[in-house]
């Protein structure tokens, strides 16, 4: 009795298993190619949006406040927000707008600096290099590349 119970949902299960089923595709080299463009577009779309909202920003507001509200914006993303340092922080031109540039260095968990990064920002939004992730780190960094340089 056993026996047969086992048989008949191994039976089953092997029938799901059969099912009409497209065959899976391995990515092509193109689709992975087309994938990292479509990544870099975005990335480059944020910082455009940012370059826009800087621009008007700067309409009402100097130089030094919206360099403030970029510091400020990428100390709240930070384990240690006190500690984090900066450098070559600026204002620059992108496209039709403006971002702010620059470089940051934070605390990891154990208290250790890790090295200078770099980030853009609109005093709103910010965006941080990635340096993790070789495959795509040249499309996820295209907006800050396109904007701040290598």
């Amino acid at each position: 009795m056993k026996s047969s119970f086992v048989l008949v949902v191994l039976l089953t299960l092997s029938a799901c298993t059969h099912l009409n089923r497209a065959p899976v595709q391995p990515l092509a080299e193109t689709n992975i190619a087309q994938q990292k463009d479509e990544v870099a577009e975005s990335s480059i779309d944020l910082v455009r949006t940012m370059s826009s909202y800087v621009g008007t920003y700067l309409k009402n507001n100097s130089d030094k406040k919206i360099i403030s509200d970029a510091i400020d914006r990428v100390r709240r993303d930070m384990k240690d927000p006190e500690s984090v340092k900066f450098k070559d922080v600026s204002i620059v031109g992108f496209e039709d707008g403006k971002v702010v540039c620059g470089k940051y260095n934070a605390k990891n968990s154990y208290g250790a600096y890790v090295g200078y990064n770099k980030f853009v920002s609109d005093g709103v939004i910010v965006s941080f290099y990635e340096n993790k992730i070789s495959d795509v780190q040249n499309s996820i960094n295209a907006g800050i590349i396109a904007a701040c340089g290598h």
